[in-house]
């Protein structure tokens, strides 16, 4: 069990700033002749888009995901930072003093 708290403000910002979410994936093209005469053109492009699609859906997910957790971090070390601050304040006034 964790009995102390001990984050770095500073490196939760570091961190909430320098991840960065996957970039979009477009729309697959719609299925095309292969050139050459390829057997299954039809079937291999309809599993191309198919993949692409769900690459697209993942990467979507992922993106929405790393931008919850590079919210996390920021909302953490500005928590932290006020629990510094706090318990700073409380050393530099005696009760009673502002």
């Amino acid at each position: 069990m964790c009995e102390t708290l001990d984050g770095d403000p500073d490196a939760m910002r570091e961190f909430a700033s320098r991840i960065e979410p996957p970039a979009a994936v477009t729309e697959p093209p719609g299925p095309e002749p292969c050139a050459g005469g390829m057997q299954a053109c039809g079937t291999f492009a309809a599993a191309d888009a198919v993949a692409t699609l769900a690459l697209a859906e993942f990467l979507a997910e992922t993106r929405d995901a790393i931008t919850a957790l590079r919210e996390a971090a920021a909302a953490a070390a500005a928590d932290y930072q006020a629990g510094d601050d706090a318990g700073a304040r409380a050393f530099t006034f005696l009760p009673g003093e502002e």
